[in-house]
């Protein structure tokens, strides 16, 4: 089987919606009117033409084999009206912005790009996903994205599910299987297991066992953190999850549902623009 998918994506961007005259409300809006500023010129033009905003809980937007979705996974546990996020769309553009209250703990959310099967929905995006992972011969993801942001918690990283079945259901999650990219105050989960280097760089192995996972789940962590942060290149997904085999903690007949990315999001506001995403699997 050979897939390659490559899409442009641009950030589309707002100002936080008024819920008050409050101070903190007016320090937020102008905190978030300096990130907006390091927008370049053209895609504040694209901002001003944007066709479609969402901002509900988990609303996808749809471009052909990749979804994005305003994934809020972890927000409920914030006061109604003390955060923001949203997704847009202009054309064959999207993006997303966000803004936490500097009191929020642990992550919140994972504004992200799905591409294959997220174990929580019904369909795949792609006949490519879900695949065995001893069929896999070839997979590399290539990205690169622009950030700003304040000083909270964030990271831009890939969280990608291996399943015992190639129906991928939640009950049939048996890693979470995540590689980081960059990242600002959050510390990974789990305990350090080695130094993994690949051609295109060298991550921090992480694994644990969570105290997260909704009813009727149970899975292991697994983190790869680039010891050199970055926002664009190459990673060689097919080699990290050739170590987790070799070292039998991955099984090669499991599945590999999904390849997710988006910035996992703690007390921060900010913007992601992703200015290229492709995924090639082999």
């Amino acid at each position: 089987m050979k897939s390659n998918y490559s899409f442009l994506l641009l950030l589309l961007f707002c100002a936080c919606k008024a819920e008050d005259s409050s101070s903190s409300t007016t320090e937020v809006r102008s905190e978030l009117a300096l990130l907006l500023g390091q927008i370049p010129t053209e895609l504040q033009q694209v901002f001003t033409a944007a066709t479609v905003e969402e901002c509900g809980e988990f609303t996808l937007i749809n471009k052909g084999e990749i979804n994005i979705e305003n994934n809020t996974w972890n927000a409920t546990n914030l006061a109604p009206n003390s955060y923001e996020q949203c997704i847009y769309q202009y054309n064959n553009w999207v993006g997303w912005k966000w803004s936490y209250p500097d009191t929020a703990e642990g992550i919140n959310a994972y504004p992200q790009l799905i591409y294959g099967k997220k174990p929580w929905h019904n369909g795949s995006t792609t006949t490519a996903l879900p695949i065995e992972i001893d069929q896999i011969e070839r997979l590399k993801a290539q990205y690169a994205v622009a950030i700003s942001r304040n000083e909270g918690e964030y990271n831009l990283a890939f969280d990608n599910w291996i399943s015992s079945a190639v129906s991928s259901r939640p009950e049939e999650i048996l890693f979470e299987f995540m590689i980081w990219e960059d990242y600002h105050e959050i510390i990974p989960f789990g305990d350090f297991i080695a130094n993994v280097v690949t051609p295109n760089g060298a991550y921090d192995l992480y694994t644990g066992e969570p105290t997260w996972e909704p009813g009727g789940t149970n899975w292991t962590y697994i983190a790869f953190v680039r010891t050199s942060k970055r926002t664009e290149g190459t990673v060689d997904i097919d080699l990290l999850l050739q170590y987790l085999v070799d070292q039998a903690i991955v099984p090669s007949d499991s599945y590999l549902s999904s390849i997710e990315f988006g910035t996992e999001i703690g007390n921060s506001k900010g913007y992601a623009v992703i200015k290229s995403f492709d995924i090639s699997l082999e």
